[in-house]
């Protein structure tokens, strides 16, 4: 079975250092991390996935709570469109991760992340980014 996978969480899982929001949430994202290494097939969503699941921010509907600083479905979909990929296909995770690694420009990641916490508290940047991604190209 395929795991639900927003796309701006193609960038967010591979900079994910073991901190977030609440420990839920980092252990939340700790297992969805290492489905992605072990080679689980994704479903690209633009709802709330698997990760979502256990974020604090993610109120009663569903919506994101942090989408005032940043609309959450604007950047998944600018995304998904500079990647060339389409919302609801099923992919390897190794092929989205080879594809953001040949697609995406460091002009492309500054501005999808601009508005995030994370990269303003400087956990991730594109040379960060492109340093890690290895690790994501072949399963465990």
């Amino acid at each position: 079975m395929e795991m639900p996978l927003r796309a701006h969480h193609l960038l967010c899982t591979v900079l994910f250092v073991g901190a977030g929001y609440s420990p839920a949430f980092t252990e939340n994202m700790s297992r969805a991390v290492a489905r992605l290494h072990a080679g689980q097939p994704v479903r690209l969503a633009q709802e709330p996935d698997a990760i979502c699941a256990a974020c604090p921010n993610r109120l009663p509907d569903g919506a994101c709570a942090l989408d005032a600083d940043a609309p959450i479905a604007s950047t998944d979909q600018r995304l998904l469109e500079r990647l060339r990929l389409r919302s609801d296909a099923c992919y390897a995770p190794q092929e989205l991760f080879a594809l953001v690694k040949a697609r995406l420009t460091a002009a492309d990641f500054e501005e999808l992340c601009a508005n995030c916490r994370w990269y303003r508290a400087g956990y991730c940047s594109y040379e960060k980014y492109m340093e890690r991604i290895e690790s994501f190209l072949s399963p465990d």
